[in-house]
């Protein structure tokens, strides 16, 4: 999984890379100084690179005298990575749309043109980026968004009729999201009082032992009965980045049930219910459908969505996944759908449905703008032929 850490270290290079010869370019095409400016524009690109290298390194300050301002370091540091992520991304993606102006101005207005390029405008196009982070900000703290989705299936059992469950994804505990934070989650699941809970991956980053507060609150989680097993985990690709099988044994002792490549069959009346689910490492989800073929209702737990045509090769009626955050913010909410087929919302395969969460926490910088932080509740109800 370092490895994997190494390419996606690579690939951001390259864009970032890509943006700032970019972004030189723009401003040289207004500023007359545009290397001062350009050197200005550097540093997002340093702050990001060093949050990188040292996230990677992990570097152990337990026994250090100096830990508080290394510990200060670190988090400047990554304060400063995560602001500059979004206003890179928006910068860029004002300035492209600043290029579709002008392609439509040359034809149409051309006397119009100087004036797009003139330094208000530059400074302004700035200011929103500014303005356009500050709201991200905002909408990722001002609160969970509780997403109802009414699942209909031909044929269902009548026992398993109205059964509900509550799916979190990609909480990613760490650096932004404290002990507070899973708190009001937990609280707002609670209050839903689901048959079922569901954990889809990348609940944490970073070493579970430096989160034992925000892994006491999420002990607290319960369904409506209360009734064990009840609640269930799979890994997702970030919890390996720190070591896989520390995280699900802190998961573990939550009280919480991880699914590795296996399943958990449960009763109801006169149907059974198969919850099954794969790990983000080297999913099996055949070996995961094992002692499932003869059951009522079949669902899978699987963090990345493109898994979904061989859950419903396989036989489940319905997958639940993450990873993706709908993009988290513009303009990724856009270049995500190009990247995952499944890449938020309700989706149809065959006889199976796939949803896929938004992400109930964010990684990287806590900035929303174009989707909500999301707690999913999901309701399997019986389709009459009259419908």
């Amino acid at each position: 999984m370092r490895r994997r850490f190494f390419w996606v270290l690579g690939f951001a290079l390259v864009i970032f890379s890509i943006s700032y010869a970019f972004l030189f370019w723009q401003l040289a095409l207004t500023f007359q100084n545009h290397f001062c400016f350009g050197f200005i524009l550097c540093l997002p690109f340093v702050f990001i690179l060093a949050h990188f290298i040292v996230m990677f390194l992990d570097l152990d300050v337990e026994s250090d005298s100096n830990k508080s301002v290394i510990l200060f370091f670190q988090k400047s540091l990554q304060s400063a990575a995560y602001f500059s992520m979004p206003v890179l991304s928006l910068l860029v993606s004002l300035f492209v749309m600043r290029i579709g102006i002008f392609a439509a101005l040359f034809l149409i207005r051309p006397d119009l043109i100087e004036v797009l390029f003139s330094v208000p405008a530059t400074l302004a196009l700035f200011s929103l980026t500014v303005l356009l982070v500050g709201i991200g900000a905002w909408i990722a703290r001002r609160g969970l968004k509780v997403r109802s989705v009414q699942l209909f299936y031909p044929g269902l059992n009548p026992d398993l009729n109205g059964i509900n469950l509550v799916q979190i994804s990609d909480l990613h505990m760490g650096a932004t999201i404290h002990a507070d934070y899973v708190k009001k989650v937990v609280d707002q699941v609670n209050a839903l009082q689901s048959d079922f809970i569901v954990l889809t991956g990348d609940i944490g980053d970073g070493d579970p032992k430096s989160h034992s507060e925000s892994l006491r609150e999420l002990s607290f989680l319960k369904t409506r009965g209360n009734t064990q097993p009840s609640i269930f985990y799979v890994t997702g690709n970030h919890e390996y980045y720190w070591g896989g099988a520390d995280w699900i044994e802190a998961i573990r002792k939550c009280g919480i049930t991880p699914l590795l490549n296996s399943n958990q069959i449960i009763t109801r009346g006169s149907a059974r219910l198969g919850i099954a689910g794969v790990t983000d490492s080297e999913p099996d989800p055949k070996k995961a459908f094992e002692g499932l073929a003869d059951i009522n209702f079949r669902i899978l737990l699987a963090h990345q969505p493109g898994i979904a045509e061989k859950a419903a090769a396989l036989g489940f009626d319905l997958q639940l996944s993450g990873h993706t955050h709908g993009g988290q913010f513009f303009p990724w909410t856009l270049v995500i759908r190009k990247i995952h087929r499944f890449h938020l919302g309700l989706f149809q395969l065959g006889k199976m449905k796939i949803y896929v969460n938004a992400g109930t926490g964010s990684w990287g910088p806590p900035i929303r703008l174009g989707t909500r932080p999301e707690i999913t509740h999901l309701f399997i109800r019986a389709l009459k032929e009259s419908d």
